[in-house]
Formats: structure tokens, C-alpha cells, sequence
């Protein structure tokens, strides 16, 4: 005898856990990777020569390192908004910039011991995922759609 209670879905299952969580759950992610680079980024902008200086780094690269570390976060809140091909293009550039800053800070600053990197391994991971997901829109179905028009 089988059992019927096996063919439902997971909605049926667990009635209150929905796409309304998932998306809830996402935008605690983004306030958090955004609070955390956005203050990282505003930080270096008073006085760029001397965070350069310190970590022996041109200041020419340490001004990319903080111009990425302020367009990354607002591009990821702006993408969150529009659940669009542009919000999720902007979720996914936003995701490459933290990821490319946090990365970099890993190899120079933070090689050594784990737990001198645990942080910065945790928000590359945050940064990897909104780059490689977006807003969570299908890319096939948006690049078949734009090439049937």
C-alpha cells in the first residue's frame, strides 16, 4: 500500500515555509553583506593614502578597493529591489565586486592562520553566492526568451 502523504510537494508539507521565506531569508543575507562591506568602504575614503600607505599597496588600488566596496553593496540593495533581468544583473555585478575585494584581501592581508580569515572567507562565500545566483531568476529562460523576440 502506498502512501499518499508521499506524492505531496514540500508546500503542502510544511505549510508556512514558502517563497516568501526564501526571499525574506535573502534580504537578511543582503542587509548583512551590505551593512559589513558598505562601512569597510566608507572607512578608507578619509584618508586614502594612509590605508594605502599601511598596507603598502598603491593608492591608485586602494582607491578601486574602496570604490568597490561602496558600488558592490548598493548594487546589491538596488538589485534586490527589482526582481527583473536588471535588478538581477545589478545583484550579480555587486556580488562580483565584493567577491573580487574580499578575495583580494584574503591572498594579501589574511594568508596565514584560519582563524585570522574565518570573516573574510564567510563574505566571500555571501559574495560568490549573489554573483552566481543573483536574484534567483533562471538565466536560460531569459537568454531563450531574448533570442525567440
Amino acid at each position: 500500500m502506498r502512501d499518499v502523504n508521499l506524492q505531496t510537494s514540500w508546500r503542502d508539507r510544511l505549510p508556512g515555509l514558502n517563497v516568501t521565506s526564501a526571499i525574506t531569508g535573502e534580504y537578511f543575507l543582503r542587509l548583512a553583506i551590505i551593512a559589513i562591506v558598505l562601512q569597510e568602504g566608507l572607512q578608507k575614503f578619509p584618508n586614502l593614502e594612509a590605508g594605502a600607505a599601511m598596507y603598502q599597496l598603491p593608492v591608485e588600488l586602494w582607491t578601486m578597493a574602496a570604490v568597490a566596496e561602496v558600488v558592490g553593496p548598493i548594487a546589491i540593495a538596488i538589485g534586490g529591489l527589482f526582481r527583473s533581468e536588471i535588478g538581477d544583473l545589478m545583484t550579480r555585478v555587486g556580488g562580483f565586486l565584493i567577491a573580487g575585494v574580499v578575495g583580494a584581501v584574503i591572498v594579501h592581508v589574511s594568508m596565514g592562520p584560519w582563524l585570522g580569515m574565518r570573516f573574510h572567507v564567510l563574505m566571500l562565500a555571501v559574495g560568490v553566492f549573489f554573483m552566481l545566483r543573483g536574484n534567483g531568476m533562471r538565466l536560460r529562460h531569459i537568454w531563450c526568451r531574448r533570442i525567440s523576440r
